[in-house]
């Protein structure tokens, strides 16, 4: 009775893979093990914002509308997507901007600034055996031209026919032939980013700043404990917490967070002469302090 989600990353500092915005880099390994014995594919078009709210759809839970993504199991199953969108800012010491769209037959690249090679020279990715060998072979002019366009910078935009050309190699946007294609998924991405608020254009510490005012991390507010009799609710007090609790039979035992904490989702019984504790915790926020309440 257990659904299992298996999926990768995206090949790590491997050249064209993790950090770019192609097939190779876009693409992962995904496998679902379901509660029954079928087998099978799809080809419908997948992103990971559609994993949340798919696991909610599986346990009939009505994906809220905040959720971007869309459900493809379950019984909140939505319809077929027809884009997926991509970005690209930050390649650990190195800043580049790109923004993408892809339908079943193009992937449209927006290059926000295209004076910068397509290839990073990034320490980590040359722990790769590979990597310096095949620096080395650049250098000595012994690359071919496919393998050269990694190292070149590149255009404002760019256009590929996936099904025809699937490792994106051609780029179409500057072939007259396919100015309507491209005028169509420059719209589609420009009409998704609208409205939407870019933290590539902001600097961490702009972005620091906003979160935390003068530079100090927020606390989260410990939660607040309704009780009726030995029923127990719990609720945050900082909007988008998440909280924990631990039922003892001491009122002194002294707790850590390697405690059996479990999470919390609704109304619990705890039995007269118990005592409940309870933390909160939200992301980019320290936790709160420990609360007790013993049940009288």
């Amino acid at each position: 009775n257990t659904i299992i989600f298996f999926y990768g990353d995206h090949g790590g500092p491997l050249p064209r893979q993790k950090r770019e915005i192609y097939d190779s880099g876009l693409k992962v390994p995904f496998l679902i093990k379901g509660i029954d014995d079928k087998v099978g594919r799809t080809d419908r078009m997948i992103s990971f914002v559609d994993l949340a709210p798919t696991m909610l759809s599986l346990a009939n839970v009505k994906p809220p509308n905040y959720m971007e993504g869309k459900a493809f199991l379950g019984n909140y199953n939505s319809e077929k997507r027809d884009y997926i969108f991509a970005s690209s800012d930050r390649f650990d010491e190195f800043t580049d901007r790109i923004r993408a769209v892809r339908n079943t037959q193009y992937l449209y690249l927006k290059n926000h600034l295209p004076e910068i090679p397509k290839y990073k020279d990034v320490g980590y990715r040359k722990n790769v055996p590979m990597m310096p060998v095949f620096l080395d072979l650049k250098k000595e002019n012994k690359i071919n031209k496919t393998q050269q366009i990694w190292f070149e910078t590149k255009t404002e935009e760019e256009l590929y026919d996936v099904v025809k050309d699937p490792f994106q190699i051609n780029n179409l946007s500057e072939n007259t032939a396919f100015k309507e294609d491209l005028a169509i998924m420059r719209t589609i991405l420009e009409t998704h980013l609208k409205g939407r608020k870019d933290y590539g254009l902001i600097p961490e510490s702009k972005m620091i700043e906003e979160m935390w005012p003068n530079f100090e991390q927020p606390i989260t507010n410990f939660p607040i404990i309704n009780i009726d009799g030995e029923k127990v609710a719990l609720s945050p007090a900082t909007k988008g917490a998440s909280i924990a609790y631990y039922i003892s039979d001491k009122s002194d035992e002294k707790l850590n967070l390697n405690s059996k904490w479990q999470i919390y989702y609704e109304p619990i019984i705890v039995k007269k002469g118990k005592t409940i504790y309870s933390i909160s915790q939200r992301i980019g926020y320290k936790e709160s302090t420990i609360t007790s309440q013993s049940i009288e």
